[in-house]
């Protein structure tokens, strides 16, 4: 898995980056977001998106004191065939 640190980004780009990377990610792929406070807010609205082909998970590691954000892009065959773009970031035409 990839972990991303959060903290490495500005705050004001974060939801906008965590989507791009989110659509951008290849089928089957998994990627985990570590952010050092509860990001309940960005997973409620990335579970809530249009995004129906991804699969998310939060929860509190304390081995690390690090909330962890899990994304699972589902290798489905709909998602080969479509782009999947929620619009969120408005690169979709």
């Amino acid at each position: 898995m990839n972990d991303i640190n959060t903290q490495l980004f500005q705050p004001r780009f974060l939801s906008g980056m965590v989507f791009a990377m989110i659509e951008g990610l290849n089928n089957g792929e998994t990627i985990n977001f570590i952010y050092d406070y509860n990001p309940e807010e960005i997973h409620q609205d990335i579970c809530n998106s249009p995004l129906n082909q991804i699969s998310c998970q939060l929860k509190y590691e304390s081995t690390r004191e690090k909330w962890v954000m899990t994304i699972n892009k589902k290798d489905l065959e709909e998602n080969k065939q479509s782009h999947g773009c929620c619009g969120i970031c408005g690169s979709h035409s």
